[in-house]
């Protein structure tokens, strides 16, 4: 409980000089603890930072890599895009469940630029072979960040997935053609 409070205190200060400890204390045994290092860190931010966060996207326990998810958003640098990029884009992404898959996806919508926007639109063109099913989510996902990107761009490509068989795919492109369309 004592760490805890140590860390709730450095990242309310925001002192960088904290980093180094809150580094070696990522690490730590006790999940609340480890929870608060990653959200200090992601506070805190820096290159360094981003290689430990980017290690808790592996952490066996769900609340750990979602938070590191959520720290590595908040830190919002060209770097940390990449790094959620990158592992959307991995082998392994496709056997993650959907609530995972999405907040990738929802973390990804921070970045509203020409890069994520192609990034999504292929997503979204992606065909599968196997794992047809798993394929869909990740569409469902795709289509959900173009809502919240804002780029109107992405309407026609959207229409065409409300007709799609899926009913994930058909759902979220929907929801994210109707944000569009009422700007919100």
């Amino acid at each position: 409980m004592m760490k805890m409070i140590i860390i709730f205190i450095l990242r309310k200060i925001g002192d960088k000089r904290a980093v180094d400890y809150l580094l070696r204390t990522v690490k730590h045994g006790d999940i609340r603890v480890k929870k608060e290092v990653i959200r200090t860190l992601g506070e805190l931010g820096g290159a360094n930072v981003l290689i430990a966060l980017r290690e808790c996207l592996d952490d066996q326990d769900e609340q750990i890599r979602s938070a590191a998810l959520k720290a590595i958003g908040n830190i919002a640098s060209e770097a940390a895009k990449r790094i959620i990029m990158d592992k959307i884009n991995d082998k392994n992404f496709i056997n993650k469940d959907f609530e995972e898959k999405k907040e990738y996806f929802e973390a990804l919508s921070r970045w509203k630029d020409s890069e994520t926007y192609n990034f999504l639109l292929k997503t979204m063109k992606k065909r599968a072979f196997w794992k047809r099913a798993r394929n869909y989510e990740n569409k469902a996902c795709a289509a959900y960040c173009l809502g919240l990107i804002g780029n109107k761009d992405a309407l026609s490509i959207l229409n065409k997935s409300i007709n799609s068989g899926n009913k994930l795919l058909k759902e979220f492109s929907y929801t994210a053609v109707k944000r569009l369309e009422h700007g919100q």
